[in-house]
């Protein structure tokens, strides 16, 4: 009767056992990813970019944003306006040459038909991966003297395994070609006060 006692404890006492150990792997799991996760944080502050592989998704998805931005036209709908630009963000923007803010919903009427060829002179991917900064020359094949800058923010993230991640076009301004903006400098997590 005792072995059969003993086996029974044993039964009845595994299945404790055995969440316990699954309750401490998760536990411990957990700690390994905070921890990664400080790290990465300490890393990205520290100065460290975003890695070759978010730079060169970063890069292609903000370049596909520009495209599709100079394919608007002053008859653009709402529909083609939510692929190029981050419309879930507040402070989405976009500004004129002459530095005056106009709604997105409303920058179909800032648009002409003539399109510019666009030429990109200056990058950077935030060491976080979820936004990048970039400078745009804007040249007009059939006015040759013509020129601007497009200085652009983008907010989005890296390509997951779901496929999300697209980078959307969240502040946009238009420079005029005797006025080219800065360079942006390298950066950890964007900061509103950057914007352009």
């Amino acid at each position: 009767m005792s072995k059969k006692f003993l086996a029974m404890a044993v039964l009845v006492a595994l299945p404790g056992s055995v969440s316990a150990q699954i309750w401490i792997g998760q536990v411990v799991g957990q700690m390994a990813a905070s921890q990664r996760q400080a790290a990465l944080e300490q890393a990205c502050r520290a100065g460290t970019p975003a890695s070759p592989k978010n730079i060169a998704w970063a890069t292609t998805s903000s370049q596909a944003a520009m495209d599709a931005y100079v394919t608007l036209t002053p008859k653009s709908g709402d529909g083609q306006l939510r692929k190029v630009f981050a419309m879930n963000k507040a402070d989405v923007s976009w500004k004129g040459a002459d530095g005056a803010s106009v709604p997105v919903a409303q920058i179909t009427s800032h648009l002409e038909d003539a399109k510019p060829k666009l030429k990109p002179i200056a990058f950077v991917v935030g060491g976080d991966a979820a936004t990048a900064r970039g400078i745009w020359e804007a040249r007009w094949p059939e006015q040759s003297d013509r020129v601007a800058y497009y200085a652009v923010d983008f907010a989005g993230g890296p390509k997951n395994m779901w496929g999300g991640g697209a980078f959307h076009i969240w502040h946009f301004a238009v420079f005029p070609g005797d006025k080219q903006p800065s360079t942006p400098a390298a950066y950890c997590h964007y900061d509103p006060d950057q914007a352009w």
